[in-house]
């Protein structure tokens, strides 16, 4: 499904504070762990449903992710 807002979607590094899993490959990421996670360039546009990606994964196919 694509959405309008595909286009402003970045990948950003976060530090984790709860456990989570890659929207990928269903790793854990444990807290204090870093991945990566879809943001939206404009800081005024909010929506929710933001996919997270393990390190490995982002190492691995980069930018990629938000082209699926």
């Amino acid at each position: 499904m694509v959405s309008k807002y595909d286009g402003l979607k970045i990948l950003r590094m976060t530090k984790s504070r709860k456990y989570h899993s890659c929207s990928k490959c269903a790793q854990e990421i444990v807290p204090g762990e870093n991945y990566y996670k879809e943001h939206i360039k404009d800081k005024y546009i909010h929506t929710l449903g933001f996919k997270k990606y393990c390190a490995s994964c982002y190492e691995r196919y980069g930018d990629q992710l938000l082209r699926k």
